[in-house]
């Protein structure tokens, strides 16, 4: 009975570690292509060298790495029984836990510089496509979507401050 929960354990480790280094190498993927369509193309036609863009794709494509590398360093200690694999594998989820709730700490205390800045790239986006009305009536539902959470979100903070 002991072997079989065993044998389970190591089934549920060795396929989520599969899906965790996919879902990594997936985020390296995307944060190269982004990389690589922004500096090739003009992508929506304006400039996207800018600092926040870079360090963005830059934390993508390193996050991404760590994840991909902390699948398989889970699946080698799973399949092999080696415990300093194990151990390296449980030091990098514990890293990346730590960092990301620094990122989500950080994004909540400047959460007004970042709608500020996410704002002026919509206008940006919107005043440079009126003139196609696909990506128009696209950037008017992406606009009416975000205005209603944030009526609601508005709306429940000012029911439960009272």
């Amino acid at each position: 009975m002991m072997k079989m929960s065993i044998q389970m354990c190591r089934c549920f480790l060795i396929s989520s570690n599969i899906l965790f280094a996919m879902v990594g190498f997936g985020l390296v993927c995307l944060g190269t292509w982004v990389r690589i369509i922004a500096s090739v193309t003009g992508f929506y036609q304006i400039s996207l060298k800018t600092s926040p863009f870079s360090i963005g794709v830059t934390v993508l494509v390193i996050t991404g790495i760590l994840i991909t590398l902390a699948g398989v360093l889970g699946n080698l200690g799973a399949c092999s029984f080696k415990i300093s694999a194990l151990n390296v594998f449980s030091g990098l989820l514990s890293f990346l836990i730590i960092i990301n709730i620094a990122v989500g700490v950080t994004a909540f205390v400047k959460s007004g510089q970042t709608s500020d800045e996410l704002s002026e790239l919509y206008r940006k986006i919107y005043t440079s496509h009126t003139r196609s009305s696909n990506e128009t009536m696209i950037l008017r539902l992406l606009h009416k979507t975000v205005s209603l959470s944030l009526s609601h979100t508005h709306t429940h903070t000012q029911t439960n401050t009272r």
